[in-house]
Formats: structure tokens, sequence, C-alpha cells
């Protein structure tokens, strides 16, 4: 996917923020079509999560649902998460060491889920999370 294909619906979507079905839509069909394929496409769709207050019903599935197939079956070795996408999946779903949103820990759980063999430093994480009751 070109950098500029993706820029401008993602650009789009962030400066109306919101998120509407349509949207969710144009992103499967268009941007995503053959699912996320780069770590700057991810870090477009966290960049929508955080800069769009309005969100429909479809979003949260369509979030979880790319960038766990991204993290888990696109990346390097496939259905293995390295630690370094692990330390970087970390980063982006938190701030000061917390969970940011409930979605995003939604997104840690399904992805822990789906992986072979996640790193003990990410199910610790997620676990530590769930025990402080973040997420949001």
């Amino acid at each position: 996917m070109g950098e500029l294909i993706l820029a401008a619906p993602v650009a789009g979507l962030a400066k109306k923020g919101c998120i509407t079905t349509d949207d969710v839509q144009l992103l499967r069909a268009e941007v995503f079509r053959d699912g996320v394929a780069t770590r700057a496409e991810v870090e477009a769709l966290f960049a929508l999560h955080s800069s769009c207050a309005e969100q429909c019903a479809e979003w949260p599935g369509f979030f979880v649902e790319a960038v766990t197939d991204y993290i888990v079956t696109r990346e390097k070795p496939v259905g293995y998460i390295s630690e370094d996408s692990a330390d970087w999946l970390v980063r982006a779903v938190s701030r000061d060491g917390r969970v940011d949103t409930p979605l995003e820990m939604e997104l840690l759980i399904n992805v822990l889920a789906k992986a072979k063999s996640p790193p003990a430093s990410l199910s610790a994480y997620a676990l530590l999370q769930g025990a402080r009751g973040d997420g949001g």
C-alpha cells in the first residue's frame, strides 16, 4: 500500500474526528483490501483510534482484526510474536505503563490468543493490566 494512498483517507477521517460505518467499509474495501501490510499502516489505525472520539459499532471489530492480523500473521515468523513486536505493541497500547483504552486491552488479549507462542513479557504485561483493572 503506497503511503500517499493510505495518507489521504486516514488524514480525512482523523480530521473529521469520527469513524462511521461507511468509513470502516471504505477502509476494508479500498485502503486495506489485502490486509494491513506495514507497521506504518498499523500506526495509522492507532492514530485514527486515538484521534476519533466518535466511533461506529463496526470500528472495534475492524481495529482488533486488522492489527491482530498484522502482528500475528504478517510479521515474521508467522504465528509468533517477536520481542521487538511485543515491545512495539506495548508502546502502542499504553501510556505510563497502563493500557489506554478497553479496546486496546481487547486487542492485546486477542493478539495473545491468536499467537502460537507470545513472549512471556507480553503475557505478563497483559496479566498485570488485568490485575490492575486497566484498559481505559
